[in-house]
């Protein structure tokens, strides 16, 4: 039946499935590094990160992932950030370059 296909195709195809929940993010980053495409989303409330989600193309899901969750609950300021991603133990190269390109951009 065209109509259900169609409700299916417009549900299956939103951002929302796609990309999971919607949150009202009010700060964004969105640059290229050396290891791929990223994006940081976050929402900051009396200057404490309380949601994070990081895209990217990089090579590494997991890292990824541990930016997201590393980020939770942290201040945001360029020390406490930097501070928090130099604690991650994986892809430290790319967390060395994403830490610079946060720190240079929040400041």
């Amino acid at each position: 039946d065209k109509d259900e296909w169609m409700k299916l195709t417009e549900h299956y195809g939103s951002r929302q499935w796609t990309l999971g929940r919607l949150s009202e993010f009010n700060k964004q980053f969105q640059t290229r590094l050396s290891f791929g495409e990223v994006e940081l989303q976050i929402t900051v409330l009396d200057g404490v990160i309380r949601e994070s989600v990081m895209f990217s193309d990089a090579m590494n899901a997991d890292w990824v992932d541990d930016v997201s969750k590393i980020l939770l609950d942290c201040r945001f300021d360029s020390a406490s950030i930097r501070e928090k991603l130099t604690a991650l133990s994986i892809d430290k190269e790319q967390t060395v370059e994403l830490s610079d390109y946060l720190t240079s951009a929040i400041s």
